[in-house]
């Protein structure tokens, strides 16, 4: 029975949306479906490609980051692998995306009660770990790598310059996927821009945000 049921748990693994759906016990529409496959697949394919997505205010944007960033730590537990989600503000937005995450996986059977949390910002499954950090321009983030997958939440309420000096170099060694959206900026942002439909642009970078 128990072989049984890692074949299971292994071949859910194979696809996120089967995952998501089994044991985050939740079925994604089809625009949050677009992002969680293309995103999972650069990570697990290392393609290191950058998405920018947009969502309308309360389309399910953060329950896609939080389903997504389970099944990337379970995918990833027996790797050294390093994710980084920067939100504009500590309080209380990254410490929203830390408890939101934290929810999801205890509820998830397969890692329940495996993960853990470390230092206040960093949760752990397995080897792998997320770490959340503010994109505030006096927050002290150098140091950080993005070693599997560099989100920015809000992208388009992160200073330019921020993103330029202490989020960019985190994936410049090993150009991880990065997700990002923001409404049209100025001309020279280095953030990804979409000026399309809600959902999902590739875009084209090594490097970006998630919001």
């Amino acid at each position: 029975m128990e072989e049984e049921e890692n074949r299971f748990i292994r071949k859910a693994l194979e696809d996120p949306l089967v995952f998501i759906e089994f044991f985050g016990k939740i079925r994604l529409r089809s625009y949050q479906a677009e992002v969680a496959r293309a995103v999972a697949s650069s990570v697990i394919l290392k393609r290191g490609l950058s998405f920018v997505v947009l969502f309308p205010r309360q389309s399910g944007k953060n329950e896609v980051q939080a389903q997504l960033e389970s099944y990337l730590l379970t995918w990833m537990r027996e790797m050294n692998a390093e994710i980084v989600k920067v939100s504009p503000t500590w309080k209380p937005q990254s410490l929203n995306a830390i408890r939101r995450l934290q929810r999801v996986l205890e509820a998830n059977p397969v890692i329940h009660g495996e993960w853990q949390k470390e230092s206040g910002y960093i949760l752990r499954v397995g080897k792998a770990r997320i770490f959340f950090l503010s994109g505030e321009p006096q927050a002290n983030i150098v140091g950080a790598t993005a070693s599997a997958l560099l989100e920015v939440d809000e992208a388009q309420d992160v200073q330019i310059a921020k993103f330029d000096k202490d989020i960019a170099p985190m994936a410049a060694s090993t150009t991880p996927p990065a997700c990002s959206g923001a409404p049209p900026g100025p001309a020279g942002h280095s953030l990804p821009v979409n000026c399309g439909q809600p959902g999902l642009r590739n875009g084209g970078m090594d490097s970006g945000g998630f919001s």
